[in-house]
């Protein structure tokens, strides 16, 4: 397997992020950073983000530690879209990667990934679903660094859950010399949304036109509640065009990212039913923009719910499909 690492050194150093909102502690293998740097530079210069697997060990201690030794790469092409998400022959390649290191020496730590997209570094549905899937309730971090200089870097660490909102750590540069100003560790030893106001009326020359304006805008009122009413009821009942395709273990979720109310969306929240499971995934802009994302199934029946965050937010939106 292509790795962005090359042969142990007899002592390498590691910098250190002490646990600050995660129960462990994180490492990083300080001669691992200028080649991550180089393989993220590299994707971006051909339009794509670039991600693999991290892997290393769980060292024991007063607090537990991640150590991130290596990254096993999943090759990916320009044609394969900018965004980091796995077709089946990639998604089997990061399973080979998993059980290969767990049937070896080293341990599965987590998931890496570059990003090219403007939202701020923050795990998407793709990246929750992928690592939920994969590590299970084992511990695992994940890496996220933005695709241009200076390379914006933080990490998520998960007990065995879903991932946090916020990172682990407070956010760094992947820079080999800024980080050799951060503690070090030798390998042996270290065990981290108005209503616009009413216009006061002119002064009236009779009561009677007063009564008689007063009955227009009555009637006004009247006609614009009920246009509103109609609109609403004709309101198609999936205005986003949400779906879901299975493609074996893989269900493809989509959605029209053209539609108005993805458009004016500044956010969403997509509920997924798989069997008796139940997650609970955030999109974000960038997310809703893309138009899709893959989900790996665990039972024939999965019910989608997508609820948006829009200025006026309407009924959630609903799909499901179900092999019998």
């Amino acid at each position: 397997m292509p790795s962005v690492t090359e042969h142990l050194q007899v002592a390498p150093l590691y910098v250190r992020w002490p646990a600050e909102r995660a129960p462990f502690a994180i490492e990083l293998r300080l001669d691992l950073v200028s080649r991550l740097c180089l393989e993220i530079e590299r994707g971006a210069q051909q339009g794509m983000e670039i991600g693999g697997v991290m892997l290393g060990r769980i060292l024991d201690g007063p607090t537990p530690t991640l150590r991130v030794e290596t990254v096993e790469m999943i090759r990916r092409w320009p044609e394969d879209g900018s965004v980091f998400l796995l077709n089946p022959d990639q998604l089997n390649t990061f399973k080979e990667i998993c059980e290969a290191a767990r049937l070896g020496a080293r341990t599965v730590i987590g998931l890496f990934r570059s990003q090219l997209r403007s939202d701020r570094l923050r795990p998407s549905a793709a990246d929750r679903s992928l690592a939920s899937e994969q590590f299970g309730l084992d511990p695992y971090a994940l890496l996220l660094v933005q695709g241009r200089a200076p390379h914006s870097a933080a990490f998520f660490a998960s007990g065995g859950k879903d991932l946090p909102a916020e990172p682990a750590v407070s956010e760094f540069v992947l820079d080999e010399s800024a980080l050799k100003s951060l503690p070090e560790a030798p390998a042996p030893d270290s065990v981290r949304a108005t209503r616009p106001l009413a216009q006061p009326p002119s002064a009236a020359r009779s009561v009677w036109l007063l009564g008689a304006l007063a009955l227009v805008f009555a009637a006004l009122f009247i006609w614009l509640v009920a246009r509103d009413r109609l609109k609403t009821s004709v309101r198609p009942p999936n205005p986003i065009e949400l779906a879901i395709a299975p493609d074996g273990a893989i269900v493809r979720i989509t959605w029209n990212h053209a539609a108005r109310d993805i458009v004016h969306a500044r956010g969403a929240t997509m509920l997924i039913l798989d069997g008796s499971q139940r997650v609970e995934v955030p999109l974000t802009p960038d997310d809703l923009r893309y138009g899709s994302i893959d989900y790996q199934r665990r039972t024939n029946d999965v019910g989608i719910t997508v609820t948006l965050d829009t200025p006026v937010t309407g009924a959630p939106v609903s799909a499901h499909w179900k092999s019998f």
